[in-house]
């Protein structure tokens, strides 16, 4: 019965040897692939390209997550100003009728809740614009790491990035830079018990 037990531990153990071997030697041919795309073979200095690219990927995030409560801000507060003009609107039709005194102050403010309106409807646009440069600020971050990625990790745009899934992109690409991150953390731990192993063997 301990023989048995014994030897399902021992193929347990060479079942996660296995297995670990063949996440080293993805993990070497994914290093492999951006080493030769990028024509860089010092990896700490992929390394951190790769971190600045997350660092600026959680600021752009943080942007884009900034600008998009600004815009919805700001379009509330259109809608509030049109709701708020259509009342005034139709206070200054009645009131026409009745004083054409109040006509003249009723006029002023309606125009300059239109003025206000335009200009938040104006910093919108400029926040819409400002969304614009992030996404295409982001399009050129993946088109750059889609140029040092392996089938395994890919960092392809196949839809584009819009408006509605900009915060997705930008997820998604923070998860695959640590997931190289981590790759290449993994190869540094196995070469250097590698070279131990061998510096043991060879005193």
């Amino acid at each position: 019965m301990k023989d048995r037990s014994a030897s399902s531990d021992s193929e347990e153990i060479s079942k996660n040897e296995q297995i670990m071997e063949q996440r080293l030697q993805t993990c070497h041919s994914i290093l492999a692939r951006i080493q030769l795309a990028s024509n860089c073979k010092d990896v700490n200095r992929i390394c951190k390209a790769f971190v600045q690219g997350e660092e600026m990927n959680l600021s752009l995030f943080e942007k884009v997550n900034e600008m998009s409560l600004e815009i919805e801000k700001l379009h509330e507060e259109v809608r509030g100003q049109r709701q708020e003009l259509e009342v005034i609107t139709r206070q200054y039709k009645e009131q026409k009728r009745k004083d054409l005194a109040v006509k003249h102050d009723i006029e002023n403010m309606t125009d300059k809740l239109r003025t206000e309106a335009q200009q938040l409807e104006d910093a919108a646009d400029a926040k819409a614009e400002e969304l614009e440069c992030v996404k295409e600020v982001l399009q050129s971050i993946y088109a750059f790491l889609d140029k040092v990625s392996s089938q395994k990790v890919s960092f392809t745009v196949d839809a584009g990035i819009t408006d509605d899934n900009v915060l997705q992109y930008l997820e998604a690409l923070e998860r695959r830079i640590i997931d190289l991150i981590r790759c290449s953390k993994l190869a540094d731990m196995k070469q250097v018990e590698f070279l131990s192993e061998s510096r043991s063997q060879n005193p």
